[in-house]
């Protein structure tokens, strides 16, 4: 019986110890964390024509709800070029998220939501803008 007792102790103390009710442990399980590198743009159903540089683009999204990407195109004189943008990201729910981006100074400059869903185990993602004056945009990014 003191047996029984101990290793229901045990598993209620093994059980609360993973329980959380803090909104930053949720942001660190998000399957968003991480560095993905591009494998697709899609503007207008269509892939831009600067996508050998745009294919250099990657973004690493922090557990604290920040993320910076560093992100290749092509200036005036045909050479890729890289512009890091930071910003920030919340998990909306129903895989909708919030997304802030940031203007050099730190100020915010624009905020999107996006459907990103998540597939081959995890390991790719897939970016939909929703509030787009586009026809339709898209990307799809690798785990790294």
């Amino acid at each position: 019986m003191k047996k029984l007792i101990l290793f229901l102790a045990f598993t209620v103390m093994a059980t609360a110890s993973f329980v959380s009710c803090s909104k930053d442990d949720d942001d660190t399980n998000d399957l968003i964390v991480g560095t993905w590198k591009i494998n697709q743009t899609v503007e207008d159903y269509e892939t831009p024509e600067d996508y050998e540089c745009d294919k250099k683009s990657s973004v690493t999204f922090n557990s604290n709800g920040k993320f910076l990407t560093e992100s290749w195109e092509v200036n005036d004189d045909k050479k890729c070029v890289k512009e890091e943008v930071h910003g920030s990201w919340e998990n909306t729910g129903k895989d909708i998220y919030k997304i802030i981006l940031f203007d050099k100074e730190g100020k915010k400059e624009s905020e999107k939501k996006a459907k990103i869903t998540f597939s081959n185990n995890n390991k790719t993602m897939t970016i939909n803008s929703i509030n787009s004056d586009e026809d339709y945009d898209g990307e799809v990014y690798t785990r790294q």
